[in-house]
């Protein structure tokens, strides 16, 4: 963007796009009910690389069963470690990036795409996060807070306006005889309150597979979970400066009056003026897998 201001100043703006973007131009173009679109059950950090293996890497052919071709030019896909929890479900006819980020949140799983040099390019995943886990008490420990100086501005908001803690999903056939799979969320969540049983119903009418309609139902309880948002402007001390002490994807502890929370840094914002840098980040409450079985 090129511009001219009243002052007579010129000014040219470019905004770019990172390389996930070569994921998310891509969808899972495969038939329901085949190999391509059904995944598990396997770790969820393989099945990630295998969507993206088969949509967008150098298995994206129609000679793969893809409906077309979608090879990205240079995108290799790293090898499978194996290390997640147990993922089953299937994607037809989704964005790849929307269906991958869906599997990986729940499953403590990050991924990115990392330039090799060249036209060359990798998709990787990292279990249990891209970072480094600096919570109070690791060796790597690295706390914000009022008392220690580097933080400024802090906002806590605890939010349950869209939460989830019963879901009941309908898989395939009609009436009395259509097969119905309870899934709830763990007793200390359905228990918070007498009056915490929330109950959403959730098609899933082309899946018949038990272990896949459990995982249909966590989701939505992942998604519908009570959330946790932390927002504060951090400031850079000789013990707490972006990329020396702290990184992308890493877990921190953040303390503010009687609130501590354990957070993942899920992106990080850089404004350069003329004799200033300011750092924001956005922040994601880091809790454990949230995971339900299957009720009879």
């Amino acid at each position: 963007q090129h511009q001219i201001t009243e002052a007579d100043s010129q000014i040219f703006t470019s905004y770019s796009r990172g390389l996930l973007d070569l994921i998310r131009r891509r969808s899972i173009r495969y038939y329901a009910d085949t190999d391509g679109s059904a995944k598990g059950p396997g770790p969820a950090d393989d099945i990630i690389k295998d969507y993206v293996r088969e949509n967008a890497g150098p298995l994206a052919l129609t000679s793969n069963n893809r409906v077309t071709d979608g090879v990205t030019p240079g995108l290799s896909i790293a090898a499978n470690l194996s290390q997640a929890a147990t993922y089953e479900g299937a994607d037809a006819w989704r964005n790849l990036l929307e269906a991958i980020t869906d599997i990986g949140e729940h499953n403590r799983v990050d991924f990115d795409v990392v330039w090799l040099g060249g036209d060359n390019f990798e998709f990787r995943t990292y279990w249990p996060q891209l970072g480094t886990d600096r919570r109070a008490g690791t060796p790597n420990q690295l706390i914000f807070g009022v008392t220690q100086g580097n933080l400024m501005n802090p906002s806590h908001t605890v939010s349950r306006t869209d939460e989830i803690t019963s879901v009941l999903v309908l898989g395939p056939g009609e009436g009395p005889l259509r097969d119905t799979t309870l899934v709830e969320a763990p007793p200390v969540v359905v228990n918070a309150s007498p009056y915490n049983l929330i109950e959403q119903d959730q098609n899933a009418s082309s899946e018949d597979r038990l272990a896949a309609l459990i995982a249909i139902g966590n989701q939505v309880l992942y998604e519908k979970r009570a959330l946790v948002n932390f927002t504060f402007q951090p400031i850079q001390t000789a013990y707490s400066a972006y990329h020396k002490h702290y990184f992308l994807g890493d877990i921190v502890t953040c303390l503010f009056a009687n609130v501590r929370s354990d957070v993942k840094i899920r992106a990080i914002t850089i404004a350069l003026s003329e004799n200033q840098e300011n750092i924001t980040m956005e922040l994601e409450e880091e809790t454990d897998n949230f995971e339900a079985t299957a009720l009879p």
